[in-house]
């Protein structure tokens, strides 16, 4: 459901994967922030929210986020840094 073509789904799949808090799944949210095929990725709020709920597991991949050459993955990925 995270590559959903409704937003709204997708934001849903994100929520669901922060409630699960299983950091095997950073690296998927922080792809879902970026926009696919004219398709806008899911707010960055969503996608923080959930890699914080994840854990400090999430770490690798938000170093790697950092790095990401979308804008939204990298700030997503700085907004969980600071919060870290």
């Amino acid at each position: 459901m995270i590559s959903d073509r409704d937003r709204a789904v997708r934001s849903t799949a994100v929520r669901a994967l922060g409630v699960l808090g299983d950091a095997t799944y950073a690296d998927a949210v922080l792809r879902a922030v970026r926009e696919v095929k004219g398709l806008s990725g899911v707010p960055a709020y969503v996608a923080a929210d959930a890699l914080l709920a994840m854990g400090d597991d999430v770490r690798e991949a938000v170093r790697r986020g950092l790095d990401d050459p979308d804008p939204g993955v990298r700030y997503v990925a700085a907004t969980v840094a600071s919060r870290g």
